[in-house]
């Protein structure tokens, strides 16, 4: 059975649209930048250990061509944060995309569904105000 709010239409201009796509965009460009430094910091308290890391350079993929001696440990947790590294480059050209389309169109007029609405992330406070 389909619930009433799943037959209400939201009403948002393609800049509007765009905006929110910007913004969510922005957010996973900062959690690449927070993993990047969560990786360089795993590395070199390991390194600070006496730990060996090794760099293929020759690699192709970075997961390659690091190389963690003697810590399975810190192996799972370099290859978790260059995974969630990875799913954030994704979401940012994702959302970058969205944003440019939404955004060519920015006088239009789209009806949105509440789960795009709630994708664009665009009704309610922001990231910052829920995580208060």
């Amino acid at each position: 059975m389909m619930a009433i709010r799943d037959k209400h239409v939201f009403k948002f201009t393609g800049k509007e649209i765009s905006v929110a796509a910007t913004k969510e965009a922005e957010h996973y460009r900062a959690g690449i930048s927070y993993r990047e430094d969560e990786y360089n910091t795993l590395i070199d308290n390991f390194r600070e250990k006496g730990g060996k890391v090794l760099i293929h350079e020759d690699a192709k993929d970075l997961r390659d061509k690091i190389e963690v001696v003697g810590d399975e440990n810190l192996t799972n947790d370099i290859d978790e944060c260059l995974s969630k590294k990875d799913s954030y480059r994704a979401n940012v050209v994702r959302f970058e995309m969205q944003a440019v389309a939404y955004g060519s169109q920015g006088n239009l007029l789209y009806d949105l569904d509440s789960t795009d609405v709630i994708y664009f992330r665009l009704a309610g406070p922001s990231r910052k105000q829920w995580a208060s």
